[in-house]
C-alpha cells in the first residue's frame, strides 16, 4: 500500500502482519477518490448514505470540534432546511473573517495591499484547528488537517489526540 496524494503521495505503507489486505490499482483508486469528492468529509453524504459511510475514515482540513464558536455555527446551519454544515461553510466562514482582519490591518481595499496583509499575517481567531496563519507562497503554513471517522451517523475527530473526540475503530467490520 501507499500514500496516492499530497505531500506524502508515493510513501509506501506496510499493513500490519496478518492483516489480509488487498491492493486496488493506482487508477480504481484515483477514480474511487474523484467520485467522492470530499464526500467522507461531508455530513450530507453521511445522511444520504449512512451505510456506505459508516466506518469511512478520512484526512481533511476540519473545524475544532471542540471550540465553542464552531459548535454554535454547526447548529445554527443545520437547524436551516436541508443545509448541512459542509467543509464549504465553516472553511469560507474563516475566510471572511481571515479576509476582513488583513482588509483592516491594510488599511485598504486596494489588492497588493490586501495580499501583503495576507503575507504578514499572523491571525489566531480561528475555530479551526490551526495555529496562528503565516502564508508562504500562498499556503497557510499554519494549517493542521485532521484525521476523522464517520461513525454511527456523525463525523467525529479521532487524531491528533489534542482535538480527538473519539478513538478510531480499526479494522473495521463491515456488515455481512
Amino acid at each position: 500500500m501507499r500514500v496516492i496524494g499530497g505531500e506524502l503521495g508515493g510513501q509506501r505503507l506496510v499493513a500490519p502482519r496478518g492483516w489480509k489486505v488487498r491492493p486496488t490499482s493506482d487508477r480504481a483508486r484515483e477514480a474511487i477518490f474523484s467520485v467522492l469528492g470530499g464526500a467522507a468529509s461531508s455530513f450530507k453524504f453521511v445522511k444520504e448514505f449512512p451505510d456506505v459511510a459508516n466506518g469511512i475514515i478520512d484526512v481533511n482540513h476540519w473545524y475544532n470540534p471542540r471550540d465553542k464558536r464552531a459548535l454554535a455555527l454547526r447548529k445554527k446551519v443545520e437547524g436551516m432546511k436541508d443545509q448541512f454544515f459542509t467543509y464549504e461553510v465553516f472553511l469560507n466562514y474563516e475566510c471572511v473573517y481571515l479576509l476582513a482582519d488583513a482588509i483592516e490591518r491594510a488599511k485598504s481595499t486596494r489588492r497588493e495591499a490586501i495580499i501583503d496583509a495576507l503575507a504578514a499575517s499572523t491571525w489566531d481567531k480561528t475555530f479551526m484547528p490551526y495555529g496562528p496563519t503565516k502564508f508562504v507562497n500562498g499556503q497557510n503554513q499554519g494549517a493542521e488537517p485532521l484525521v476523522m471517522q464517520v461513525l454511527n451517523g456523525d463525523i467525529a475527530v479521532i487524531l491528533p489526540n489534542t482535538f480527538a473526540q473519539r478513538a478510531p475503530v480499526f479494522p473495521w467490520k463491515g456488515k455481512s
